[in-house]
């Protein structure tokens, strides 16, 4: 029996005598001892700690009315024993969720650390990258270092960490757990800084960017037009002003706005400028459909409509607009096309006619002259080709023996002759514009001079460089375009003509004159005057001509004429150039085209006062070689005679008219008659440049030749 059993047992035997009631069993007070103890033992809590109560106390009651019931308090035992039971299991039960949550708080909380700091490497190791992208990162890494690594809520959260591992080493399971709750929440909040810190590093570049498309499109397109560029500008401000809010979403959002607003900016101003060339490409089709001078079609008059249309369009849609374009450059060329092809049927038939030609319309000396031209200008007009110009060695595809004919040229001097058969159309009275009988080679000159303008480069040079006397073929060319400006006052023509005299301005030498190579430090006189001819023709058609060049030419003459009045080629009082493989049949000895060149060049120049002695001696050595035609002698000099023709007249050669009859005789005598078929009008090509510009050549410098004799010195 326990010891508080036996205090209630003596209790209850002191206050009994003999006349009391009878003493309770033994049992009995054994099992209320025992139920007293598990009472004792506690806690007790609850519904089942009342049923126990109630139990003891009913079991008690019985026992102090004498009827002891051993079983009742066998029962209030058993239900003491079974609460207590209950408590100290449910305590047990909490100890050990608070171990469990504790635990689970405390591996959260570290491997939110872990995360903290592998996201600390990941930055920084993101930083070392090279370019934008670790510029980006190394951003991210400073921001990220000022507001979570070295903040004072990350060390303070590192202390909570190492509190809560003393607390949970210690059983403190409940408070460790909370300690690492809030560190976990501490935590969550500094890597949230770390993804707000990308956030906003992103965020500035990508306003950067958005900064940057704009400020370009600004330097290209402006702000307001196209309307695309003004909202660019008004998505930039609102990405500023949420970057400002620390709004970084959107900020993304409104400079992708801006950006995407900046490529259609863009867009457009290349639709434009693409619309642009195409206008472009229009007003080069109309300026060449205006060039023909054709009456208005109705490609014509829809090509005009289109192009107003495009105009109208081209700001708000240039896509519309170069469609529009380009549907008025197809009507302009159309109808250009049909022109050109109008313009070859002339031609066909100016081949194949019946009738004879008109005599030139500028007067001339003699009918015999007149008549020798006219059938001279024939044989060029049936030789040209379709495009305008005169091949030197193809013109045979034009006449029925074809390939057997042995008076072609080279393709290299297409350009050279086809400004010397303008020009004989030119000194003849024939334009591209003229009237009645000065209209009848209109197609053949106006042709030739749209091959000329065709031919020309942005630079001024006309034809190919291919050939090493190209500036032969600039200068011939240049000096048809200008004699043709002088004629028509077209501006067009001007125009060409202008920036072929600057090109020849350009080249010279400085202080002196002309040769192959543009400013090679090298002159000849064959070149130079060439050059001066096509200068002086430019001042006639009133274009502007340096000043330095007439000096330099003349500087040039000075020094390559001796006493006697002799000019050189290239050295003083020498003898003309000739190609390698003619020299042996055509002496240079036997000609004074150099010395012809520069008293011309003397007279063009306007040589002042004028050196009558000197250009009195030339002479004198040009009637001492006057024109013979004996190629086996080596005296056929075609370029000679034209220049020297030249010469002579503009120089007022008081024996003019001797000189005159005698070219007058040998043109006369050698031209192919007319009964001498496809060659009818023509010369043969036995002089030393005859290989090289064929029949084509060897034709317009004795049409030329004879022009010029058939004129006063007036």
């Amino acid at each position: 029996m326990r010891a508080g059993s036996r205090s209630v047992a003596l209790i209850l035997l002191a206050g009994c005598g003999p006349s009391g009631p009878p003493s309770p069993p033994p049992e009995a007070l054994a099992a209320r001892a025992a139920a007293e103890d598990w009472k004792r033992e506690g806690p007790a809590e609850g519904i089942d700690a009342v049923a126990a109560d109630q139990a003891l106390a009913r079991a008690d009651r019985l026992l102090a009315a004498g009827t002891p019931d051993v079983e009742g308090f066998r029962a209030a035992e058993a239900a003491y024993r079974d609460a207590i039971s209950k408590v100290r299991g449910a305590r047990e039960a909490k100890r050990d969720r608070a171990y469990r949550d504790a635990l689970d708080a405390r591996s959260r909380a570290r491997a939110l650390r872990t995360r903290l700091d592998e996201r600390r490497a990941a930055i920084s190791a993101s930083a070392a990258m090279p370019g934008r992208e670790g510029t980006y990162w190394a951003s991210v890494r400073d921001v990220a270092s000022k507001r979570v690594f070295t903040s004072d809520k990350m060390l303070a959260t590192d202390v909570a960490l190492e509190k809560a591992d003393a607390l949970f080493s210690d059983g403190h399971h409940e408070e460790a757990r909370e300690t690492f709750g809030k560190a976990a929440t501490d935590l969550e909040s500094l890597i949230e800084r770390i993804a707000e810190a990308e956030a906003e590093a992103r965020a500035g570049e990508t306003l950067g960017e958005a900064e940057r498309a704009v400020g370009a499109m600004r330097t290209r397109v402006g702000k307001t037009r196209p309307p695309s560029a003004r909202r660019a500008e008004e998505a930039l401000d609102a990405a500023r002003r949420a970057a400002a809010e620390r709004d970084f979403a959107r900020v993304a959002e409104r400079a992708g706005e801006a950006k995407r607003f900046v490529e259609k900016a863009l867009q457009h101003d290349a639709a434009l400028d693409a619309a642009k060339v195409d206008r472009s490409a229009a007003q080069r089709a109309l300026a060449e459909w205006t060039a023909a001078g054709e009456a208005e079609n109705s490609r014509s008059k829809a090509g005009r409509e289109q192009m107003r249309a495009g105009e109208a369009q081209l700001d708000e849609d240039p896509a519309a607009a170069s469609a529009s374009f380009e549907a008025a450059s197809a009507s302009f060329l159309a109808a250009l096309a049909e022109s050109r092809s109008a313009l070859r049927t002339r031609l066909a038939q100016l081949r194949v006619k019946k009738e004879p030609p008109p005599l030139p319309p500028d007067p001339l000396d003699t009918k015999r002259t007149a008549e020798a031209v006219r059938l001279a200008l024939d044989w060029l007009a049936r030789h040209q080709d379709d495009d305008g110009r005169w091949s030197c060695n193809d013109f045979i595809r034009h006449d029925p023996r074809g390939l057997d004919r042995a008076d072609t040229g080279g393709p290299l001097y297409d350009t050279g002759v086809t400004g010397l058969a303008l020009l004989c159309f030119l000194e003849a009275g024939y334009s591209d514009r003229g009237d009645g009988e000065r209209g009848y080679y209109n197609v053949n000159v106006e042709q030739g001079l749209r091959w000329l303008k065709e031919a020309q480069a942005d630079d001024g040079v006309f034809g190919t460089r291919a050939t090493h006397h190209f500036m032969y073929n600039h200068a011939i060319a240049a000096l048809a375009m200008c004699e043709a400006c002088r004629r028509s006052k077209d501006p067009r023509q001007k125009k060409s003509a202008e920036i072929a005299v600057r090109f020849i301005e350009h080249v010279r030498n400085p202080d002196l004159a002309w040769r192959y190579e543009p400013r090679g430090g090298e002159s000849d006189t064959s070149v130079t005057v060439w050059c001066v001819e096509a200068l002086a023709a430019a001042q006639a058609a009133g274009i502007d001509v340096d000043a330095a060049a007439w000096r330099g030419a003349l500087a040039w003459v000075d020094s390559m004429t001796d006493a006697d009045g002799r000019v050189g080629y290239n050295t003083r009082g020498g003898s003309p150039s000739r190609p390698e493989k003619a020299i042996a049949r055509f002496p240079p000895e036997r000609s004074e085209s150099m010395t012809a060149a520069g008293i011309l060049v003397r007279v063009l120049c306007r040589e002042s006062p004028p050196k009558s002695g000197v250009i009195a001696s030339g002479t004198t050595l040009i009637f001492d070689q006057p024109p013979l035609w004996v190629p086996e002698s080596g005296t056929v000099d075609m370029y000679y005679w034209r220049c020297a023709s030249r010469a002579l007249r503009l120089s007022k050669c008081p024996d003019w008219y001797r000189w005159s009859e005698l070219v007058q005789k040998v043109g006369f005598r050698w031209q192919v008659p007319a009964s001498g078929a496809h060659n009818a009008g023509s010369w043969d090509p036995v002089d030393p440049w005859g290989e090289d510009g064929g029949r084509v050549y060897s034709t317009a410098m004795m049409t030329l030749t004879l022009l010029e004799s058939a004129r006063t010195t007036e």
